[in-house]
């Protein structure tokens, strides 16, 4: 089993038995390295998740994969939920996601986005799970 922690951050989720991707921007992962250094099997992925590169490292090994995304699509712009979905979708077709998304009405009483009433994360995220769906029947 594998799995891949977009937008990690922090987090500390490895349960220090399967193979651990977590990826976050080069600064975020500056400080992981000094607070959290890497184990053996835990690797740290300085770049945008929006970028292809860091697909390449985690499609080494075939074994299952499941891609975390928690409180991360909540600062996505709904362009970029759809491509990290299509990205993550394209080359990982069998992953299995885990994501965390709030509702329009509760992103905006947070103050933390730009919702603030807009549509946001839960708009994209439909429109993103209808595209993906769309793409698969085709396929």
């Amino acid at each position: 089993m594998r799995c891949v922690n977009i937008g990690a951050g922090l987090d500390s989720l490895d349960n220090g038995r399967i193979r651990w991707y977590d990826i976050d921007l080069p600064d975020v992962i500056s400080i992981r390295r000094e607070l959290l250094p890497e184990k053996e099997r835990v690797d740290y992925i300085a770049c945008d998740a929006l970028e292809e590169a860091w697909t390449e490292q985690v499609m080494r090994e075939g074994r299952p994969l499941v891609v975390i995304m928690e409180g991360l699509l909540i600062y996505l712009e709904e362009e970029d939920v759809k491509a990290l979905f299509e990205l993550v979708y394209s080359k990982f077709p069998d992953a299995t996601l885990i994501l965390e998304i709030l509702s329009d009405r509760t992103a905006g009483k947070t103050g933390m986005t730009k919702s603030n009433g807009e549509p946001g994360a839960g708009k994209s995220l439909r429109s993103s799970t209808s595209t993906l769906n769309s793409s698969r029947r085709r396929t």
